[in-house]
């Protein structure tokens, strides 16, 4: 999958490490880190940033959600009492 986001600015964009108080300077960090390629073109109307990512197949369909008696879909419990999911 390609993604684009293009900005009428011309400047450069470059690849920094942002200090904990900076207010920019991470998303070409997080694009590095999680695109297979990426690079900047600049366009008419300013620059287009463009990144490359491999797709995932599909994962396998599940069967449908057990209904109540009353024929209201059951609730996923979700994950236990004081669990952290955390983004990497």
């Amino acid at each position: 999958m390609t993604c684009e986001v293009s900005e009428p600015s011309s400047a450069s964009s470059y690849l920094r490490l942002a200090d904990a108080n900076d207010e920019g300077g991470r998303g070409l960090f997080m694009i590095a880190q999680l695109a297979n390629a990426w690079d900047t073109r600049c366009i008419p109307t300013g620059k287009t940033i463009w990144a490359e990512q491999a797709m995932q197949p599909d994962p396998p369909r599940t069967a449908l959600a057990p209904t109540t008696p009353s024929g209201a879909a059951t609730r996923s419990p979700g994950p236990p009492p004081h669990t952290r999911l955390a983004v990497l």
